[in-house]
């Protein structure tokens, strides 16, 4: 494995590979391992059966080009022989063994935070959270094979380079940054949550496996740790004595000294948030990242072989690239296309299409020092760059700064914007503010989303799978269940139907998002929720304030360096806007899966920490689940305004019949695919629903 501080290992790398014209490109693939086939042997329809390819790629960019002078410190990094910034991106390629049996289309499908966290649009197959990573190997990996049946090639490219290895984890080994040779330090200001009480924690900021930046002093003076309970809560700060940059877990505080994490005197409350600040030293260049994906596609896609003569394992069989991923990945998309990164080298479009899931906010990936895997919510946060507009696809004015931008602004300058489909659940709305994705700023009127967007609520679900957030938050942190609401069965829609709109010209569904046009959006304290026993409704959701980060700070581009602690312009320049509910607490608007057509319980983006954890803070990215009662005596002796089960399907026969037409109707719509219809049916019928 390539270490991850690779400066002087690029350099030896590329010098015998000689010296040509330096612009952006993969120059060299080595494959690790070759399994074939793969899956256990498993053969999926006419693509037949699967291998997995494991290695890395060697690129090098030039950092006078044009699309690479916003990556933050790339003049800065370590130079090849020819004048180039080299990197490495480790990868995980699944293909047909007769790349001639797939469909011609590639999913670059982009690694959270290092994982494949299995194939997503599989039904069955494991969707892992937490640390654990999935190296799709067994039947089981593969679910019901939805990918590998339609022929797709997968390939998962490293491009986060702030991960600690030793995990099986996809990286990007990106250099260091120096200033003629010397440490660069800095600003940093990370923000921490723990879920159970402890003396010593990471100063990661986004969490394991992601790396720490290192203390560039450890008893620096001017270095604070603070927290608070809830958010507008005074903060607290700890006395400098009180705390130190080491390690406790063997040796009483002060511990032993560790440059990446903190240990307290007291400990660390879970009833708290932390905010530590202090001078980091030796910052990544991060934005590399996104040299690799672009690359990455290039090549895959165009190449034959490398420089070396190494084969491409899928030369002459890409006809398409779609990018995939969710949340960190898919926020990643919009950083992607609007720092121009669409092209490749030879002036082409890098990619067909992208598939933006839980995407509603940019990765600080073009920051010195950023942190490309740090949440940034209403309480974990908050004042961490993320939220800058431009958050429109459309170029539109900034009611605050002023600046008119868009997204989309230097894919449509260079003619290389991709097909985009953008999906969110309810918890963007709360946690994301995703309704300016289509609302001017000012938050005032709908905007027409550009022609080569199509945006989609999947309502009723939360961030994630219920299998990930249940593993990401300990049981006991939040109040009510989390939320079980489905929302695959309509990305897999999606996904045909970016097929037909990249390969035949044929258009998606029309768009499905709350609209203030259509009375769907309003405050969150006026969406109507219902008072349901033994539930709570804060009305809470993230505003993200208006924040100038200094002089050295890009927000249109949210690229540059931080000035900290930041000044806020403006603390309540937009409001929130979230979507109306039914008299079940359900949201009315977007795609309204079977599960809310025909409900058993109400399904929310939010749900509440409880006492002691930060109580009635938004718990994280989970959402809720609320059962209904089974019967009308039930609902009648807690007071529960919501109709029971029994009283809106009668019996179990008049439940299957419910599921049966939301399921055709969103067949009809393109937005559910007659193998999911079948399934959730029978489903249904295999259910003990009023049995």
């Amino acid at each position: 494995m390539i270490t991850r501080r690779m400066n002087a290992m690029a350099l030896a790398m590329l010098t015998s590979l000689g010296a040509t014209a330096a612009q952006a490109r993969v120059v060299r693939i080595v494959v690790d391992k070759v399994t074939s086939p793969n899956f256990e042997g498993q053969s999926f329809g006419s693509a037949g059966a699967y291998e997995k390819v494991e290695g890395h790629i060697v690129g090098e960019v030039d950092p006078a080009q044009d699309e690479n002078r916003l990556i933050q410190d790339l003049s800065l990094a370590p130079r090849t022989p020819r004048g180039t910034v080299a990197y490495t991106a480790d990868f995980l390629l699944l293909k047909p063994i007769d790349p001639a049996k797939g469909n011609g289309f590639l999913d670059l499908s982009l690694p959270n935070r290092g994982r494949t966290l299995g194939l997503a649009y599989n039904v069955g197959a494991p969707h892992v959270a937490g640390l654990d990573s999935v190296n799709p190997t067994t039947r089981a990996d593969a679910g019901d094979g939805f990918l590998m049946r339609r022929g797709y090639s997968v390939l998962y490219i490293g491009w986060q380079a702030d991960l600690a290895g030793g995990r099986g984890l996809i990286r990007l080994h990106a250099p260091v940054a120096t200033a003629n040779g010397q440490p660069i330090t800095g600003p940093v200001r990370v923000t921490a949550i723990v879920e159970r009480p402890e003396q010593t924690i990471g100063i990661a900021g986004g969490g394991a496996p992601q790396v720490a930046y290192p203390a560039a002093q450890l008893d620096e003076p001017g270095a604070t740790l603070r927290h608070h309970g809830s958010t507008g809560a005074p903060w607290v700060e700890v006395p400098r004595a009180d705390w130190a940059f080491a390690g406790c877990e063997a040796t009483a505080f002060p511990g032993k000294p560790d440059p990446v994490r903190i240990c307290a005197r007291d400990g660390f409350d879970p009833s708290q948030v932390y905010e530590l600040s202090y001078t980091a030293r030796d910052p990544l260049v991060l934005g590399l990242g996104l040299s690799a994906i672009r690359d990455a596609a290039a090549f895959f896609r165009h190449e034959a072989k490398d420089e070396a003569g190494v084969a491409n394992p899928l030369a002459g069989h890409v006809q398409h690239v779609v990018v995939t991923g969710e949340s960190q990945d898919g926020n990643l998309m919009r950083n992607i296309v609007q720092l121009g990164f669409t092209r490749d080298e030879a002036g082409r479009p890098a990619f067909d299409g992208m598939m933006a899931h839980l995407s509603g906010k940019r990765t600080p990936i073009t920051i010195r020092f950023g942190a490309p895997g740090a949440t940034t919510t209403l309480f974990e946060g908050p004042m961490l760059p993320g939220h800058e507009r431009p958050l429109t696809w459309s170029s539109e004015a900034d009611p605050v700064t002023g600046v008119r931008a868009g997204l989309l602004d230097r894919c449509m300058a260079t003619n290389s914007c991709p097909k985009i489909i953008n999906t969110w659940t309810s918890t963007e709305y709360r946690q994301y503010a995703i309704a300016y994705t289509a609302v001017d700023p000012s938050g005032q009127h709908d905007l027409t989303l550009p022609p080569n967007v199509r945006a989609y609520f999947l309502t009723g679900s939360q961030h994630g799978t219920w299998d990930s957030q249940t593993k990401r938050i300990p049981p006991g942190v939040c109040e009510n269940a989390k939320n079980n609401g489905p929302n695959a069965e309509s990305q897999r829609a999606l996904l045909v139907a970016m097929e037909d709109w990249v390969a035949e010209g044929t258009e998606p569904p029309p768009s499905r998002i709350a609209t203030l046009a259509a009375g769907q959006l309003a405050a969150p304290g006026a969406i109507g929720f219902p008072t349901i026993p033994g539930v709570t409704y804060t009305a809470r959701a993230l505003v993200p304030a208006a924040i100038d980060f200094g002089p050295q700070y890009r927000a249109v581009d949210q690229s540059g360096i931080l000035a900290l602690p930041p000044h806020v312009v403006a603390s309540d320049a937009y409001r929130p806007l979230v979507p109306k509910v039914d008299a079940d607490g359900n949201e009315t608007a977007g795609v309204r899966p079977t599960a809310l057509q025909a409900p058993l319980g109400t399904y929310t983006g939010w749900n509440l920490r409880r006492a002691g954890y930060g109580a009635g803070e938004l718990c994280g990215l989970s959402g809720s689940f609320i059962p209904l009662a089974q019967t009308k005596a039930e609902r009648d002796g807690s007071g529960d305004p919501r109709l029971s089960i029994a009283e809106r399907y009668g019996t179990h026969d008049g439940y299957v019949a419910a599921v049966r037409s939301a399921a055709g109707s969103l067949r009809d719509a393109r937005l559910l695919l007659p193998e999911d219809a079948d399934r959730l049916v029978r489903e249904a019928e295999a259910s003990d629903v009023l049995r």
